[in-house]
């Protein structure tokens, strides 16, 4: 199988189980007694390289969590939805006086 795909099915998974399971402590529970591994960044002296564990709780909070894995940002559609504004809301008197 494909390693990137592989990655992209694993972190799917907890999505899915996440929404079918309803918390972050089912999907932990319900992966540990599956043994499903799940992807892993380690650091070594070759390099990066993707490491498949066991997830602790930490995993699935970061994976649930991190805006990139739920598809928030795309590439070059970033804008703000309220942009910024120089001037004071309609009806606020402004900054209050110093005295």
């Amino acid at each position: 199988m494909d390693p990137d795909k592989r990655v992209r099915e694993a972190i799917s998974l907890v999505f899915v189980k996440f929404r079918e399971l309803g918390s972050m402590r089912q999907v932990l529970l319900w992966l540990r007694q599956e043994s499903i591994e799940l992807p892993s960044v380690t650091y070594g002296a070759e390099g990066r390289a993707v490491v498949w564990k066991l997830p602790v709780y930490a995993t699935i909070l970061k994976f649930l969590t991190n805006p990139i894995y739920g598809g928030a940002y795309a590439h070059g559609r970033t804008r703000n939805a309220h942009p910024p504004t120089r001037r004071p809301p309609a009806g606020s008197a402004g900054p209050a006086p110093v005295v």
